[in-house]
């Protein structure tokens, strides 16, 4: 591993050439459902965007890449439904 710049501490420890992607981020997305009796029909998306500012405004590098998810399926209902 080579040695931090005077001034810096190392974050990571994988070694030189690899970044743990870790982050904070902020997550939003958005669904949909049908029912269709027992069973339910449902789709989402969502996207995380990566954060670089928290607490007092301090900015820090986020490796984290933006990404994007979509999800669809399908839900049985056990029991009465009410």
């Amino acid at each position: 591993m080579e040695t931090p710049p005077a001034g810096y501490i190392r974050l990571y420890g994988d070694g030189p050439g690899k970044l743990t992607q870790t982050g904070f981020a902020a997550n939003f997305g958005l669904g949909a459902q049908y029912n269709l009796g027992t069973i339910s029909v449902f789709g989402d998306a969502g996207a995380s965007l990566p954060l670089s500012h928290a607490n007092d405004n301090r900015y820090f590098r986020n490796y984290t890449p933006v990404h994007f998810t979509t999800n669809v399926g399908i839900r049985f209902r056990f029991g009465s439904v009410k």
